[in-house]
């Protein structure tokens, strides 16, 4: 299913903000008991959690380094 957090825009053709708690609230590698939406039953197996979605970082280009003092005698 995916990364799935509180707040998120829960999209109501695949999932209610209902099964979004639900799965918060989950334990990792525990199954609760079915949870029921206007979509259907709902069996839940947190495998994996996290506290938040860490931005990439903006990559910096690269600066080409200065020659050292001196070396820059034209010939």
């Amino acid at each position: 299913m995916g990364w799935i957090c509180k707040g998120m825009n829960a999209q109501e053709e695949m999932i209610t903000p209902e099964l979004i708690d639900a799965i918060t609230q989950s334990e990792k590698h525990i199954i609760p008991v079915p949870i029921k939406t206007k979509l259907g039953c709902h069996v839940i197996l947190l495998c994996e959690a996290r506290d938040r979605v860490e931005k990439e970082k903006p990559k910096m280009p690269v600066q080409p380094k200065s020659a050292p003092a001196g070396t820059n005698i034209p010939t």
